[in-house]
């Protein structure tokens, strides 16, 4: 019986330590989220302006923190090895599990549709240049891109008022550009050629699969984390029972 009751001890002991190390990570992967969210609002605000896809960052913002608040929990919880306060982690970790596995999900099914709005965005920043020339500016000088689909776009713009001229954001190099008298192609040899949608569009599909796979791998890791809660809830519970015998 006593080599039993050690046996669980020691099982309970190793949980623990293993619950410690996943806390930390939990609690750093928090922070980075919650850094990331905040650092991404800040630098690409002008880029999203494209799309209704700013929101994105405050689900990552609000998760990072509720992961740094779950993982300050568990640094307190886990050591005093109080049963329900580790079921409670669990619940609270499953539920993270939930929502980190549904944004994926949604990223998933929703990707083609936001490349539809970003492509009406882009089309409306151009069309609206003379009342608004930071967006598209951002964009085109940010992926050296010119237009929606190509520098053409411009021409038919009110800004532009019947010229082939292009804004300055599409030059290759900003000193003596031409962006004016854009009449052939021959002419167009100091801007950009590739319309920004094209290059957006690329963009996302190069990325989309690590970001989906990135998703799923971390909610399954999260999940993991609630079965290693549950796990040493269900040894401390064994091993108060075997004290009591």
């Amino acid at each position: 019986m006593e080599g039993k009751k050690f046996k669980t001890a020691a099982c309970t002991a190793f949980l623990k330590t293993l619950m410690m190390m996943f806390n930390l990570v939990f609690f750093l992967i928090g922070f980075a989220l919650l850094v990331a969210g905040f650092y991404g609002y800040k630098v690409f605000k002008q880029f999203f302006v494209f799309a209704p896809s700013t929101s994105i960052y405050f689900p990552i913002i609000f998760i990072g923190l509720f992961m740094m608040f779950v993982g300050a929990y568990a640094f307190w919880c886990t050591p005093k090895g109080t049963v329900w306060l580790l079921n409670v982690y669990s619940i609270l970790i499953f539920v993270l599990f939930l929502s980190i596995f549904s944004i994926s999900i949604l990223f998933s099914v929703k990707h083609d549709s936001w490349k539809g709005t970003l492509k009406q965005g882009i089309d409306r920043s151009i069309n609206n240049y003379q009342n608004d020339t930071r967006s598209i500016d951002f964009l085109q000088m940010s992926i050296k891109c010119c237009g929606s689909e190509n520098y053409t776009d411009w021409f038919n713009t009110q800004w532009a008022n019947q010229e082939k001229r292009v804004p300055k954001s599409c030059c290759i190099k900003k000193q003596a550009c031409v962006n004016e008298g854009l009449e052939t192609s021959a002419n167009a040899t100091d801007i950009y050629q590739k319309g920004c949608y094209a290059k957006v569009e690329s963009l996302i599909n190069e990325k989309f699969i690590i970001i989906i796979a990135i998703g799923f791998i971390s909610s399954f890791i999260v999940l993991g984390g609630s079965f290693l809660t549950c796990l040493l809830a269900q040894n401390l519970n064994k091993h108060r029972y075997e004290q009591m015998e």
